[in-house]
């Protein structure tokens, strides 16, 4: 009878018993007591074991991704969505604020602006950037057909009339716009220093204006000795002049009258208005309305009065073609003559040209 060495055999066939004493272990481990393992199975069951991502993916976890997934295009898309929407054309009429967008004048489709590229404040001017209408007030006095200015050294400057003297050129402020009223007194008018004539500068070039002209008071017709002007607008380039003439003269015209420099022409006058030989010469209540339009080649007037209409085109002459006009004016009363007349002329005369006004330049 052979004898078998059980546990020599055993440990030739790698094979472990596991005793008893090890129960309580492998019930804790959830196994049976006496569970055999081999060496060699153990190794292939460990390569046949699932890897650490395998092992990752369990349902909770995967649900936890999805959600987080969903979370965050939710959360992309909202921004997205608030993103194009600021991104959207807002038409610009000019009507949202007190001031105006870019180009007044240009249809609402070119003030479509996508605010995210151009916050507000880029969309409307800034308070200085166009200034608002400057009015100047200047006194006609009887007998003083110009004006001089006196600086008083706090802050403002005193536009006064003196009885002789240089014409003194009154230039349009940055919006193009004068007002001269006619008054008895003061013959004194204080104004802000920052629009005296000699803070306007660079003169501001205009392409049209207009001017009224209010006859208020006239002298007796015996007082009419001597040819006089009631009021004179001057429009001056850079080479000559043009001056548009109320004519205070029995025949009561209103007239342009062109000084070009000596060595290119002459002085010439073109009449817009004439009242001569009619009953309409001028009289107190009338009131004239010159509108000019200057472009290359003609200087268009109209012309309002208390009875009708007139029209006038007076084509420029050639010394004009390539000047650059600015305006400068100068408004007087005068029944005498110009200062130094022989017969200086015991009449009143009232007359204010008291509204200028020229369209900001385009």
């Amino acid at each position: 009878m052979t004898k078998i060495n059980v546990l020599s055999t055993i440990k030739k066939a790698n094979f472990y018993v596991v005793p008893a004493a090890a129960t309580a272990t492998l019930q804790k481990k959830k196994r049976r007591p006496y569970d055999v393992y081999s060496t060699k199975a153990s190794s292939r069951s460990a390569a046949a074991a699932p890897s650490a991502m395998t092992a990752f993916a369990t349902p909770r976890l995967v649900m936890q991704i999805t959600c987080g997934l969903v979370l965050l295009g939710v959360g992309l898309y909202m921004a997205l969505r608030h993103t194009f929407q600021r991104r959207m054309p807002v038409e610009r009429t000019g009507h949202e604020g007190a001031a105006a967008p870019f180009d007044a004048c240009a249809s609402p489709a070119k003030l479509a602006v996508p605010t995210i590229l151009l916050p507000a404040f880029v969309l409307r001017l800034p308070e200085n950037a166009m200034p608002p209408a400057t009015v100047v007030d200047v006194v006609a006095q009887d007998h003083a057909p110009y004006f001089a200015t006196e600086p008083l050294g706090d802050g403002h400057v005193t536009l006064r009339a003196p009885t002789e003297g240089p014409i003194a050129d009154f230039g349009t402020p940055a919006v193009c716009e004068l007002r001269y009223v006619g008054v008895a007194a003061p013959s004194v008018l204080d104004v802000p220093e920052s629009q005296s004539p000699a803070r306007w500068s660079p003169l501001q070039t205009c392409a049209s204006w207009s001017v009224t002209l209010s006859v208020d008071e006239l002298p007796h017709r015996s007082d009419w000795d001597t040819p006089g002007n009631i009021g004179i607008v001057r429009l001056a380039g850079a080479t000559g002049e043009m001056r548009l003439v109320f004519n205070g003269q029995d025949d009561g015209s209103v007239y342009l009258e062109e000084r070009p420099p000596q060595t290119t022409g002459p002085t010439t006058r073109t009449t817009l208005v004439d009242f001569m030989g009619t009953s309409s010469d001028i009289a107190v209540g009338d009131r004239f309305t010159v509108q000019m339009n200057a472009n290359t080649t003609h200087l268009y007037a109209l012309v309002t009065s208390r009875e009708a209409n007139y029209s006038a085109i007076v084509p420029f002459h050639p010394y004009w073609a390539n000047d650059a006009f600015v305006w400068k004016t100068g408004a007087y009363c005068d029944v005498s003559g110009y200062p130094g007349a022989t017969n200086p002329g015991t009449g009143t005369c009232q007359v204010s040209i008291w509204h200028m006004t020229v369209p900001w330049p385009k």
